[in-house]
């Protein structure tokens, strides 16, 4: 009967004979090992996933343990994460490095990629970590996941740049308004009118007072957002500062982005939840904002 299975990145021909014992393919791991250095091949053996038969010899197993493949691990990224939690869910699903050593490679302008967009000013790539659901080679480094994150951004954003020239906004502009619609709504119709909102209060030099913004300084989210945490000093609190925040407060997704490069034509310049449910009731004065909260 076949068997199967997987090298580790970074294996050693003793720690691969080992395994081989293990699973009855060859009698002697040390009479192998030998072999295989009298032969020329333990620097040649690759990590993967194999499927062998008791049935080879010593010399046909070495052979196939050549032609390895490294296999993937899928890991999914949803839209609107931010950085602190991909990195956990990159490191919890992985098991290829720590969390901090993911955020550290974000976070620090030497390991990053070549971007091929301007250099976000807050230095973290924050909201330019594309979600998606991405293989992950085995032997893969921090610095080349985020770069792979960063290449699908690129790829999602390229058709875009003729919208983003038009806008008038920079694309660290786009994005982090973007990743405040993707924190705030979840009705997809919606995004485009809460787009233009924000954009609207941006013109007129009213606070954005988006509670996506203060909830992205808390450790954990909360359900109500008390009055007290909109007093957080903090240049991401738009409740206290005008204009957009420093950066983006997580990954937004393309139909996020999109709905600040094409917002709705309306003059509304509030909103609300309505109820308990994921939709919003969107004012044009203060005096309906109140009035809708009753």
């Amino acid at each position: 009967m076949d068997v199967r299975l997987t090298i580790q990145p970074g294996s050693s021909a003793q720690e691969i004979g080992a395994l081989l014992e293990r699973r009855g393919l060859v009698r002697s791991r040390a009479l192998w090992v030998l072999a295989a250095s009298r032969w020329g091949y333990t620097s040649r053996f690759q990590a993967g996933d194999y499927t062998l038969s008791p049935s080879m010899s010593g010399r046909q197993l070495m052979d196939a343990l050549t032609h390895g493949t490294v296999v993937s691990i899928k890991v999914t990224i949803p839209e609107g994460w931010k950085l602190d939690q991909i990195a956990r869910e990159v490191a919890k699903t992985t098991g290829l490095c720590a969390a901090t050593e993911f955020s550290d490679a974000a976070s620090d302008k030497g390991h990053w990629p070549n971007l091929g967009f301007p250099s976000p000013p807050n230095g973290t790539l924050e909201g330019y970590l594309f979600p998606d659901t991405y293989p992950i080679d085995r032997d893969a480094k921090p610095e080349k996941m985020v770069a792979q994150m960063v290449a699908r951004f690129r790829e999602a954003i390229e058709p875009l740049k003729p919208d983003i020239d038009r806008s008038g906004m920079t694309i660290h502009q786009v994005v982090t308004l973007a990743s405040i619609i993707e924190r705030e709504i979840k009705v997809p119709e919606e995004r485009p009118i809460a787009a233009q909102v924000f954009l609207l209060r941006l013109k007129k030099g009213m606070k954005l007072q988006s509670c996506a913004t203060v909830q992205y300084l808390l450790p954990e989210p909360k359900e109500v957002l008390p009055l007290a945490d909109t007093r957080i000093e903090s240049p991401y609190n738009t409740y206290l500062h005008e204009g957009l925040p420093p950066g983006p407060i997580g990954s937004p997704g393309l139909d996020a982005i999109k709905a600040v490069l094409h917002p709705a034509n309306t003059d509304y310049l509030f909103f609300r939840t309505e109820g308990n449910g994921p939709r919003h009731r969107f004012t044009r004065t203060e005096a309906e904002h109140e009035a809708a909260g009753r």
